[in-house]
């Protein structure tokens, strides 16, 4: 048996998951599963040599990104492998996974097992992370469940993906993509940067060019916060909402970890 993972992280969240997915689904077994970046999958790579596929992705404002649904869009993926998914969210995943299914539908796929799996929030452009003690919590309750959710897998069970008020997900998550300023005018670094070029190296869309020494961002910026948690002199702002609030990186994710799952 042969199992992909496809996953996207910011701050490490979705790909603890998928970590732990991996060892679990490895532990003792024949069975061989890869994790790769869908930053980096590439719309040629042969997935017909696995029998099962899945996706562990973030919600954002009740939806699946635009940018993981493309991906999907982009691959060649085999008609008869399980499919499941599991999107990290910070208490509600809207139609993220109806939209999952339906991307995976046009393809000739079928969704077979999906969940949501509530972690710890890092949009800091509108709220502030919970204080380390109460996101430990969160993170042991997510393992918890994360047990279970292998357990469905493992065993090939069905669990449909819910079309949660897809009207009001669409319209949020379009209010999101009109209002989020996708330019780097609002981004701004204070005096406390230090020029180590880690907010560039964990854009995961090579958003972010290190220029005499200061990061400057582009106009492809998708809000996935990864510059700003990651920085570890907390130089990196969103204008001035972002700078009183806590930055929020998994406790078991490396920062080189996110550097590597780059286009």
């Amino acid at each position: 048996m042969k199992t992909l993972i496809l996953y996207f992280s910011a701050t490490g969240n979705s790909l603890e998951v998928a970590k732990k997915m991996q060892k679990k689904l490895e532990g003792g077994s024949h069975h061989s599963v890869d994790i790769v970046s869908m930053r980096q999958v590439k719309p040629d790579r042969d997935l017909g040599q696995y029998d099962t596929i899945g996706f562990v992705y973030p919600c954002f404002f009740l939806s699946a990104p635009d940018f993981i649904l493309k991906t999907i869009d982009s691959l060649d993926l085999p008609t008869g492998a399980f499919y499941f998914g599991v999107c990290t969210v910070n208490k509600h995943d809207g139609h993220a996974g109806a939209q999952l299914s339906q991307a995976l539908e046009k393809k000739g796929c079928h969704l077979s097992y999906y969940s949501r799996l509530v972690m710890v929030g890092n949009y800091i452009m509108m709220y502030s992370p919970p204080k380390t003690e109460k996101a430990a919590k969160l993170l042991d309750k997510a393992d918890q469940k994360l047990d279970g959710i292998l357990d469905g897998i493992v065993g090939k069970q069905t669990r449909a993906s819910r079309r949660r008020g897809q009207w009001f997900s669409t319209a949020y998550y379009g209010l999101f993509e009109s209002h989020k300023t996708k330019s780097g005018d609002l981004f701004q670094v204070s005096e406390a940067c230090v020029s180590c070029g880690i907010c560039a190296k964990v854009c995961s869309f090579s958003n972010i060019e290190m220029i005499k020494g200061k990061p400057v961002w582009a106009d492809a910026c998708e809000h996935c916060t990864a510059c700003i948690h990651w920085c570890p002199k907390e130089a990196v702002n969103y204008g001035r909402s972002t700078e009183k609030r806590r930055r929020y990186t998994h406790p078991q994710t490396t920062v080189k970890e996110i550097f590597y799952q780059r286009e």
